[in-house]
């Protein structure tokens, strides 16, 4: 069927790489950490204030569905988890050798060239 969204999550996002950078994100983090940080993108991002509660709820998604720039979402999720990282390397120093790669593999920005 052309021009119909099927959803078989209780969540839908229209963009896929935003949906597969939450599911990575609750997969490493949990739920509630991924929609925090997609809520607080969003607040970063435009005028709107959402409640930083974790749950993806209607108007959360409504407001992830109709922003501009897939891009700038990406990047703005993949701060907020480099942030969360950067402090359980910081404050556990048994965790700071896994920064390099989870800089790499979970964060996004990394490249194929590895050091």
């Amino acid at each position: 069927v052309t021009g119909v969204q099927t959803c078989a999550l209780p969540i839908c996002l229209n963009s896929q790489a935003v949906a597969e950078e939450i599911f990575d994100t609750a997969i490493n983090m949990g739920w509630p950490d991924a929609g925090k940080m997609l809520q607080k993108s969003l607040n970063i991002l435009s005028d709107n204030q959402l409640v930083i509660d974790g749950l993806l709820g209607p108007k959360t998604l409504a407001i992830a569905n109709n922003y501009s720039s897939e891009k700038a979402l990406l990047i703005a999720l993949n701060g907020y988890q480099f942030i969360v990282y950067e402090e359980q390397a910081r404050t556990d120093p048994n965790q700071k050798r896994f920064i390099k790669g989870w800089l790499l593999n979970r964060v996004g920005l990394g490249n194929d060239n590895e050091d």
